[in-house]
């Protein structure tokens, strides 16, 4: 009995190895029998027998899944117009887009800003604190003491 495929596609270690065996014991035997000992779908099989080649070792290899192309993707020539005017400016995202009529969304605008290293990111609490304590280091001792002071001429 072969470890289930789930279980050795999860240790991540080396898959390719994995695909191998597969398609060895699917070729002889079958896709339903494989499916049964290996503990994963025919589909899966399927899969692996139809990518296989012979002679061609990557042909067993993970492909990615990114998709192949994104259809509402930012041009690149509106992308560089973009970093091009922060550059000259440091305007934000919505004062980019009233001034210079830019055809796309401030939303759009704000992730190309931040893809291109452009935006600061908010300093956290602790790290604005600890700027306030080395801040006040600096002053001069009792330099900022306020005294209040009330003249209570009105009383007895």
């Amino acid at each position: 009995m072969h470890s289930r495929y789930y279980e050795l596609y999860r240790m991540k270690a080396d898959r390719h190895w994995l695909h191998q065996k597969l398609v060895t014991h699917a070729r002889p035997r079958g896709v339903k029998d494989t499916a049964r000992a290996f503990g994963c779908s025919r589909n899966t099989v399927r899969t692996w027998l139809r990518r296989y080649q012979p002679g061609q070792p990557s042909s067993l290899a993970e492909r990615s899944r990114r998709a192949h192309r994104c259809p509402h993707q930012t041009p690149s020539s509106l992308e560089g117009a973009v970093v091009r005017r922060r550059r000259q400016t440091g305007f934000g995202a919505e004062r980019l887009k009233m001034e210079f009529a830019l055809p796309v969304g401030i939303s759009a605008i704000q992730r190309i800003l931040r893809l291109h290293d452009l935006v600061r990111p908010r300093p956290k609490k602790h790290a604005r604190k600890k700027q306030l304590r080395y801040l006040k280091k600096t002053w001069p001792r009792f330099g900022q003491l306020v005294a209040d002071t009330q003249y209570l001429q009105d009383i007895p």
